[in-house]
């Protein structure tokens, strides 16, 4: 497994407590933290935070000013979240703006009342910016940039692609910063459903039930691999498989050049082929899926992933971070992955101790209550801060 954690040089001088914000971008009343994976990101990075000796105190903050946030689908008590128009009442030392954005004049009101800013990029700007120009796509909030930020971190599996795109449009030195999950999420809506046995994968069941999950928004995550690795292994077994379930298609569904590949398909001619819409993952995983197959490119840690493995569901994916786990194939070797799913689908239940085992280890390295998580994050903040 690749080690995502850096040595940071500091001599934590002066430790204190700070207070800090990371924002979310909550767009309507009672949104799902389940739409993406930005809310979730920002949760977790509380949750690490405050998991610090120092006890920072660490409060959500919505950047949509307008928005009645309603129920939100997390520990309030825990997590509490405040608008950014009240954000004067929170004294902030350090604002981590993560989910959505603000101006360069709410920016320069924040550092006039001693307030740090940082911007923690979680998306690929980069191919996202690319289709845009590409495409012609009009995005809210496009093009724009700020050189006020007093720190520009990004996470690892975008640092390759972003890097020097962020370093000139916005004028600032870009760090690379851990990945951070964590299993909250999924214990909370589990046990909200009831699901028995916490919805985990279920051994002993033929034929399988195969899903496909990526968002289908850009090239970055997709289900056309996946789809071909399904129809190779198809091919050759057809009656391991009951059906085949590709979620977030809904509009790709009626796109004509999609048509025309899945009618290409076996899995569409014997009607095993489905699309399906945006849902909760551990939702689908529980009610309709024996194996999980994705791909990524340019994106080789999403938590569909983390969560699925969490789960204990065999994970056919190309996610070199994370190669240690499940049932990894190569790039967009499609036979590789086909070979793969076979291996999962054959002998998965044969082992799932010791792929739980490794599963758990693995995942560790991501977990916000990970000390070693903790202490990087402590440094990045302290060196931040104090120079």
């Amino acid at each position: 497994m690749k080690n995502l954690f850096k040595s940071i040089k500091n001599t934590f001088a002066g430790r204190k407590s700070y207070n800090i914000g990371i924002s979310m971008g909550i767009t309507k009343k009672d949104e799902s933290i389940w739409i993406n994976g930005i809310k979730m990101n920002a949760i977790n990075l509380a949750q690490c935070l405050m998991n610090s000796e120092h006890k920072h105190n660490v409060s959500l903050v919505n950047s949509k000013a307008e928005v009645d946030l309603g129920k939100c689908d997390w520990d309030t008590e825990r997590f509490p979240i405040h608008n950014i128009k009240d954000i004067d009442n929170l004294n902030l030392d350090l604002l981590i703006l993560l989910g959505g954005q603000i101006s360069d004049k709410e920016i320069l009101a924040l550092k006039d009342k001693g307030c740090k800013v940082i911007f923690y990029k979680c998306g690929n700007e980069y191919i996202i910016t690319t289709e845009n120009i590409i495409f012609n796509k009009d995005r809210p909030g496009a093009a724009y940039y700020s050189d006020l930020y007093d720190a520009f971190w990004i996470i690892p599996q975008l640092y390759k692609s972003c890097k020097s795109f962020m370093n000139v449009m916005h004028n600032t030195e870009v760090q690379e910063v851990p990945f951070i999950w964590h299993p909250m999420h999924i214990d909370r809506f589990v046990e909200a459903q009831g699901y028995e046995n916490g919805g985990r994968y279920q051994p002993g069941l033929r034929p399988k039930k195969i899903s496909i999950m990526e968002p289908n928004l850009n090239v970055l995550k997709t289900c056309l691999t996946p789809l071909l690795i399904a129809e190779i292994f198809y091919r050759k077994y057809p009656a391991s498989i009951q059906d085949i379930s590709i979620t977030n298609a809904i509009k790709i569904s009626k796109n004509r050049e999609f048509v025309g590949i899945a009618k290409k398909l076996k899995l569409f001619q014997e009607k095993k082929l489905f699309v399906e819409a945006r849902y909760a993952t551990p939702m689908f995983l529980a009610e309709h899926t024996d194996v999980v197959i994705s791909h990524q490119w340019e994106n080789p840690l999403n938590y569909s992933y983390l969560d699925a493995l969490y789960m204990g569901y065999p994970l056919v994916h190309n996610a070199e971070y994370v190669e240690d786990m499940g049932y990894f194939y190569y790039d967009f070797d499609a036979e590789h992955g086909a070979e793969m799913l076979s291996t999962a689908i054959k002998s998965h239940d044969n082992k799932i101790d010791e792929y739980e085992s490794r599963t758990k280890e693995g995942l560790w390295e991501y977990n916000a209550d990970n000390p070693e998580l903790v202490k990087q994050y402590d440094e990045l903040i302290v060196n931040l801060m104090e120079n």
